[in-house]
């Protein structure tokens, strides 16, 4: 499953310009967008314009290690 993670700002445009450029493609990747301000209002956004999630910068290494053990 094609899956592409993505800052909510990029030097050149955000997320969204992202989410229109991989429009086209016939069976479109999955977007995780990445932001130090994850909040909620940002994670609905994400959400209903297709995109698969949110992610909080800095990431927290114990996540990862609790998510293997899950």
């Amino acid at each position: 499953m094609p899956v592409i993670l993505c800052d909510s700002e990029l030097p050149d445009g955000n997320w969204k310009d992202l989410l229109v450029a991989v429009a086209g493609i016939q069976s479109p990747p999955l977007a995780i967008v990445i932001s130090r301000l994850a909040d909620e209002y940002l994670w609905a956004e994400v959400l209903n314009l297709g995109d698969y999630d949110v992610l909080a910068k800095p990431f927290n290494s114990g996540e990862s290690a609790m998510a293997q053990n899950a």
